[in-house]
């Protein structure tokens, strides 16, 4: 598992029981919101014999994949069709000639409305989250910046984030919750959102004071969608090997391609009908 750095705020006046007893959302907001963006991961089909790379059409790229990113020190947390996103795609099957290879990543800046390019070229070193669709990627891409993984057991008083994705554009609801996170209780019950239209996901951040007026934010849980409703899959080191069984419903997904800078043309292959 990897470890990250802290997330604080300065909290002037305030302890900790009552900065999570007071209404301060909006202060949550502005402390967690660097952490999270929207990536976009292209891909290209490449004929290994002539090393010739194909677009799709007249589209700088065949295809691509977009999810959300948590930044954390050493990597950053994001969906698994971002590593492979030619294994969620409809037009791969039309060219088996072709191998699929990694081109540009983006990301999109919340600030600027903009995306703005990435360097980053492959997914050498990722691991999957039991019962999660997201991967944990190691990689120095945000130099080593980003919130901390909460690994120790035990209860976690803290914010339940639900995190919505207008367009490319993410916006944040904080809920108090306290949750309990053990080797036994991987999967743990969240309170529900009032809300769902355009909600992206949702994470536990936990919440501890370690020095007076600074309050620290660590990564406790990712919460998803089960069939029987959100539930928060806790990051504590699995020692269990059983694993416990539950159906992921699949995440809402922006169908249309976002507009981006062109990244360079190559030879276009056009779409079978």
């Amino acid at each position: 598992m990897v470890f990250g750095l802290f997330l604080s705020i300065g909290v002037q006046g305030q302890s900790l029981q009552e900065f999570l007893t007071t209404d301060n959302q909006r202060i949550v907001e502005g402390a967690i919101a660097p952490a999270f963006s929207i990536i976009k991961q292209e891909f290209q089909l490449l004929n290994e014999a002539t090393g010739q790379k194909y677009n799709l059409d007249s589209l700088s790229y065949f295809g691509y994949s977009d999810a959300l990113c948590v930044k954390i020190a050493g990597g950053f947390i994001t969906s698994k069709r971002i590593v492979c996103p030619w294994e969620y795609d409809e037009n791969i099957g039309s060219y088996p000639e072709y191998k699929p290879v990694l081109s540009y990543l983006y990301e999109y800046n919340q600030q600027d409305r903009s995306w703005e390019k990435l360097n980053h070229r492959e997914y050498s070193d990722f691991e999957e989250i039991d019962r999660s669709e997201k991967v944990i990627v190691k990689d120095t891409l945000y130099a080593s910046k980003g919130i901390g993984i909460d690994t120790v057991e035990g209860r976690k008083d803290g914010w339940l984030i639900w995190i919505y994705r207008d367009g490319d554009r993410l916006s944040f609801k904080p809920i108090r919750q306290s949750i309990n996170a053990s080797d036994t209780l991987r999967v743990a019950p969240v309170i529900q959102p009032v809300e769902e239209k355009d909600l992206l996901t949702g994470v536990m951040l936990s919440a501890d004071m370690s020095e007076i007026g600074v309050i620290r934010f660590r990564l406790v849980a990712l919460v998803e969608r089960f069939a029987e409703g959100w539930k928060a899959i806790c990051l504590i080191p699995d020692k269990n090997t059983e694993v416990e069984g539950h159906s992921l419903v699949a995440a809402p997904e922006v169908v249309a391609p976002s507009v981006v800078s062109p990244v360079g043309m190559k030879k276009s292959l056009k779409k079978k009908k």
